[in-house]
């Protein structure tokens, strides 16, 4: 205190110090000038406490942080924690390893919300209005895979009732959600392949009558047109099948070194009777040299098969434009190989060409299950590819696949 009151100013330091007890004690000692309205020292106010005491209140500071870490930690679910401005402050574990560490970002720098209109999220609705909220929210996890989370926020006030932070919980809702889309997408695919079906048991029905009648009545035009019309349903069921069945069960890739040129030739020599006997012109293009590169031959084959038919049906379809074309051809780049079809069907509008890699939407409403293309698109993004369509109403379409090399 005399230093104090010598120096004017504020100062701190250790001394010792004896209790009624007897015991003495170290203390730090802190001791400041009050001034009177004329400038002058007219008290010093000293505050002392025992430095035990104080180590003892910061060693129980550091158990309680500890604690609360372990906690925080422990939870299953991701936490996140943000001020007003949805600046992140803290995340636990759980959160840090499905979306990496992000503190100090802007949560909606980070994140977007996929289902909730702007500021109609749960976080965004507590920010403003200082009460706990729910819903649902869709985020892209460190992977870049959106995941489908719900969000309950709780608001984290002062004393005085104050928002300071907001305080979200989000738990993984992504394989209830996905199994809420298969079970929806399952009933879907009963129904239409039972249209589908139908169709093909009629079409063999008529093919066994004209067999029947023409083996009687001894017409053989009548039983090779009941076998056509049979070969045509066995192909269509055996199609339906094939793209049932890797709908149904993912199944990784079986990688061979393939010669392109010949792979795509035998996929024209398959085609092209059919091609031709639907009274379409068939013009392939292939490079005059081999290229080899690795893909699954089998899947990629179905692909192809698919746009070719949807090709040939579409232009039958399209019975009053003379003299149909499909055209046919493989580019090979250094980095990329390159398959374009085209035909002179009867082409789509924009809607149509964004929904035709949609499971179950076909363009031949009864005629169509919807899964081909669908089934198309998931082999060659399987390969690392990419498909594309181009297609003006009555100008015919246009599909160019890239697969890199």
């Amino acid at each position: 205190m005399g230093r104090t009151l010598r120096k004017e100013s504020v100062l701190n330091t250790r001394a010792l110090v004896r209790y009624v007890s007897g015991a003495e004690v170290p203390v730090n000692v802190h001791t400041a000038p009050i001034y009177d309205n004329d400038g002058n020292i007219e008290l010093v106010i000293e505050i002392f406490a025992g430095t035990r005491e104080i180590e003892r209140l910061a060693e129980e500071s550091r158990h309680t942080q500890q604690r609360y870490e372990q906690l925080f930690n422990a939870v299953p679910s991701s936490i996140v924690v943000l001020d007003r401005r949805f600046r992140i402050n803290a995340i636990n574990r759980r959160f840090r390893e499905n979306f990496g560490e992000c503190t100090g970002r802007l949560f909606f720098d980070v994140f977007r919300p996929g289902i909730f209109p702007a500021y109609r999220d749960p976080i965004t609705k507590t920010v403003r209005s200082g009460e706990a909220h729910q819903g649902e929210m869709v985020l892209t996890n460190n992977e870049g895979v959106k995941v489908n989370m719900m969000a309950w926020t709780a608001p984290i006030k002062t004393v005085s009732g104050k928002l300071v932070q907001v305080l979200a919980i989000f738990a993984d809702v992504t394989q209830i959600r996905e199994l809420q889309a298969n079970l929806a997408n399952l009933g879907l695919m009963v129904s239409t392949l039972s249209h589908d079906m139908k169709g093909c048991l009629t079409g063999l029905d008529a093919s066994m009558y004209l067999i029947d009648s023409g083996f009687y009545r001894d017409r053989p035009g009548r039983i090779e047109e009941g076998l056509d019309a049979g070969k045509l349903m066995v192909e269509r069921i055996r199609k339906l099948i094939t793209d049932i069945l890797y709908y149904a069960k993912e199944r990784a890739l079986n990688l061979a070194t393939v010669d392109v040129v010949s792979f795509t030739g035998d996929v024209i020599a398959n085609v092209e009777m059919k091609v031709r006997g639907a009274n379409i012109q068939f013009q392939p293009v292939l490079p005059d040299h081999s290229v080899e590169m690795e893909m699954d031959a089998d899947l990629m084959r179905t692909a192809l098969y698919n746009i070719i038919d949807n090709a040939v049906e579409a232009c039958i379809a399209s019975a009053t434009i003379p003299d149909h074309r499909i055209d046919f051809s493989l580019k090979v780049a250094p980095e990329n190989i390159v398959f374009t079809i085209a035909d002179t069907g009867g082409g789509m509008n924009p809607k149509k060409v964004d929904s035709i890699f949609d499971l179950f939407y076909s363009t031949k409403g009864r005629g169509g299950t919807g899964i081909g293309l669908y089934v198309t698109r998931k082999i060659i993004q399987k390969h690392h590819g990419t498909i594309s369509v181009h297609s003006e109403p009555g100008e015919g379409s246009r599909f160019t696949i890239v697969l890199p090399r």
